[in-house]
C-alpha cells in the first residue's frame, strides 16, 4: 500500500479464486478521498497475467464512489532507502530501536516490492530488467539492492 495526499494505492494478487482462470491476475485499486463536498472516488488498474479478462464493470476507472466515505490517513513516515537509516537517521523513525532495524525494514520492504514486480509481470519479464543472470536469485538480489539505494 502506498498513500499520497488524498490518494491510496493497493496492490494486490489473486492466489484463490472459485474460477481457477483468474488465479495470478493482479491488479490496483486506486482509492481518493475526495474531501469536503466533493465525490470519493476510487480506480482499478490490472495487469491480467492468468489470460483471463475478469468482468470490472461495477470498477470502471474514475468511477465515483456511491456510498460511504472513503478516508486517506497517511501514517507515520518510514524509511525507503538505506541512506535514510545511517548517520543516525533511524532516530526519527520511532518504531526502531537500532540502526540494524531500521536497514532491515528497508530490505524487506525492497525484498516485497521486488516479488509483487515478479509476480505481477513474470520471472523473463522481471529477469529481463534486472539483468540476465544463470539464477533467479541474482536477478532478486539486484532488484532489492536497486529498490533499497544500496
Amino acid at each position: 500500500m502506498r498513500v499520497e495526499a488524498n490518494t491510496a494505492a493497493v496492490g494486490f494478487r489473486i492466489v484463490e479464486s472459485t474460477d481457477p482462470s483468474l488465479v495470478g491476475w493482479t491488479g490496483e485499486w486506486d482509492l481518493t478521498d475526495g474531501g469536503a463536498g466533493q465525490p470519493d472516488r476510487y480506480t482499478l488498474d490490472h495487469l491480467n497475467t492468468s489470460g483471463a479478462e475478469p468482468d470490472c464493470t461495477d470498477f470502471r476507472a474514475g468511477s465515483e464512489v456511491r456510498s460511504g466515505d472513503i478516508v486517506i490517513v497517511d501514517a507515520t513516515p518510514f524509511p525507503v532507502s538505506k541512506g535514510d537509516c545511517k548517520n543516525g537517521g533511524w532516530r526519527n523513525y520511532p518504531a526502531f530501536q537500532t540502526q540494524g532495524d531500521c536497514v532491515s525494514y528497508v530490505i524487506h520492504q525492497a525484498r516485497q516490492e521486488c516479488l509483487f514486480i515478479r509476480a505481477a509481470h513474470g520471472p523473463a519479464a522481471f529477469r529481463a530488467w534486472y539483468g540476465t543472470p544463470v539464477t533467479h536469485r541474482h536477478a532478486m538480489v539486484r532488484c532489492v539492492r536497486q529498490r533499497s539505494n544500496d
